[in-house]
């Protein structure tokens, strides 16, 4: 029998009128069993290596939890998965006797994951662009997110390093991808988030105002961040300014 079929099954025997046969019951259990292995298998496939670090007994009684807690509200597994991701990162009984940089291993994995099915806009895809300079507004690639860690968890060692990692895909690929930036750009997305229509001029001074480059040689901080603006033009990170 498919999916489908047991979905209306369900349906149909929690609504009837007459009496459910204790044998239509199993029928329940069968499509609870097959829901719950399907969600299951897509968490191990979206926290591979959270799941080799942890081991298979703590991630899936962390998954048991979530969905007793928190059940599933979208019809969108990805979304189901992304918000287990949530739930994991503060999850104690999981991360209590795991190792140190589980924490940050789950919040990479689950920013590849919704990195992986973000959709590009088609009216920002479709916008009359310029190169970056600093009278215009920045356009940023929409999947991209970044997250300020404590271990290298992109490479198998993660040895202790305090970074800024920025999770993306480019718009001419599927492939999730990712390179170390620095906080102080970090601080200007986040600015730029927050002030709409601002122009990248006036989020640099604001960041200096701030004191962001606190204590840094002013013409060597603006020549760091045009570095990095340009190794984000590069990256396809921005795509440019609003012409």
């Amino acid at each position: 029998m498919k999916l489908s079929e047991y979905q209306r099954a369900m349906v149909e025997l929690s609504f009837a009128e007459r009496e459910v046969m204790p044998e239509e019951l199993a029928a329940f259990g069968l499509y609870r069993h097959m829901i719950r292995a399907r969600l299951f298998a897509m968490a191990q496939v979206a926290f591979r290596r959270t799941w080799a670090l942890l081991g298979d007994e703590a991630c899936s009684a962390s998954f048991s939890r979530y969905l007793a807690l928190y059940p599933p509200r979208s019809a969108l597994i990805r979304e189901v998965i992304s918000s287990f991701g949530a739930f994991a990162e503060v999850d104690v009984l999981l991360l209590g006797a795991g190792a140190a940089h589980a924490g940050d291993l789950l919040r990479f994995e689950g920013a590849k994951w919704r990195v992986g099915s973000a959709p590009f806009d088609s009216a920002l895809m479709g916008a009359k662009l310029r190169e970056v300079d600093f009278d215009g507004v920045l356009v940023v690639n929409p999947t991209l997110e970044w997250l300020s860690l404590s271990f290298a968890v992109t490479e198998e060692s993660a040895a202790a390093s305090s970074h800024t990692l920025f999770v993306y895909r480019r718009r001419d690929s599927d492939d999730v991808r990712w390179y170390r930036g620095s906080s102080s750009f970090a601080a200007l997305l986040s600015l730029h988030s927050s002030r709409s229509g601002a122009s990248l001029g006036s989020l640099v001074q604001e960041l200096f105002s701030s004191g962001v480059f606190s204590g840094s040689d002013v013409g060597a901080s603006l020549s760091d961040l045009a570095a990095e603006l340009a190794v984000a033009v590069e990256r396809d990170v921005l795509w440019g300014v609003l012409s």
